[in-house]
């Protein structure tokens, strides 16, 4: 893992699923690679890597929060999921002129 930070956010919330920054939607994934980096967060910092670690930490906390913002927007949205990757449409949303 690479301790130095990409420019932008690796994860983050949108339409209630998990997105990761070139992966798409992780769908049911977002426990495994949080469990994954937690892991691999422990290794590192048993290993002596400390910027390894904090690495993985701040990875790990990133996916937390956006795992817990798909979940306020799907239970505001009634468990509602909006999300084209899942539907795969291209444009889930069609605008008209009335």
């Amino acid at each position: 893992m690479s301790p130095e930070p990409l420019p932008g956010p690796a994860f983050w919330a949108s339409g209630g699923v998990v997105v990761a920054r070139g992966a798409g939607p992780l769908g049911e994934a977002p426990s495994s690679l949080l469990g994954f980096l937690a892991r691999e967060a422990v290794a590192s910092r048993a290993a002596g890597d400390a910027a390894g670690a904090d690495h993985c930490e701040r990875m790990a906390t990133a996916l937390e929060d956006a795992i817990a913002q798909a979940g306020r927007w799907r239970r505001a949205a009634g468990g509602a999921v909006n999300s084209p990757h899942r539907r795969r449409e291209r444009f889930p949303i069609r605008l008209t002129n009335p």
